[in-house]
């Protein structure tokens, strides 16, 4: 069982947790807090992962929800795991002054990209599209028949993540700027980060 100690020598300093690691051993880990109620939701949130992964039952899943079950607990918000589908979504929802034609585009484009993910692909969170998705994504449309140029435009206007450029226009429609996406989202750095690189 895990438990919780304070450092006499600084009896208004943060609290330490006292655990077993899945390995068997008993190790000492400070909790960052000073408020003893909060160090123990912490600390017996670490003891239950650890837990669980000795007795082969911690997934990936399980271990998000470990994390935000404490987070819940302490006051804070828990973490958000944005997929692919939902940022790109939201992202086109936010496209408000846009003409017909050009949302035809974006939206063609979104689904041929998703569409290339496949089910499970499309449902990975954001920061897991890594260069070589989009790589893949452009070579696809290569072989389909269409020019360097319509895939560069495809992949880096339809899917709006601009060049990297200084001017206020360009940076005016980053990730950073779209209005319905909120702070937690803006936070990954997924496909932007990507398609920054991308070249044909």
């Amino acid at each position: 069982m895990a438990s919780i100690h304070c450092d006499p020598r600084s009896p208004h300093g943060v609290w330490y947790c006292r655990l077993t690691t899945v390995d068997g051993r008993r190790i000492w880990r400070s909790t960052k807090n000073r408020n003893k109620r909060q160090a123990k939701i912490i600390c017996d949130g670490w003891q239950q992962a650890e837990t669980e992964a000795s007795n082969g039952e911690l997934t990936r899943r399980r271990a998000q929800q470990i994390v935000n079950e404490t987070l819940r607990r302490v006051g804070s918000d828990a973490i958000e795991r944005v997929s692919t589908r939902a940022w790109l979504e939201d992202w086109l929802q936010s496209k408000q002054r846009i003409s017909s034609a050009t949302r035809l585009g974006y939206k063609h484009a979104i689904t041929e990209f998703l569409a290339y993910l496949g089910p499970r692909g499309e449902h990975r969170p954001l920061e897991a599209i890594t260069e070589a998705d989009i790589r893949g994504f452009a070579a696809l449309l290569r072989k389909e028949g269409l020019s360097p140029s319509t895939i560069t435009k495809l992949v880096r206007r339809y899917l709006s993540i601009p060049s990297r450029k200084p001017d206020a226009r360009a940076k005016s429609s980053s990730i950073r700027s779209q209005p319905s996406i909120s702070n937690k989202h803006r936070a990954h750095s997924g496909i932007p980060s990507a398609l920054n690189k991308f070249r044909v």
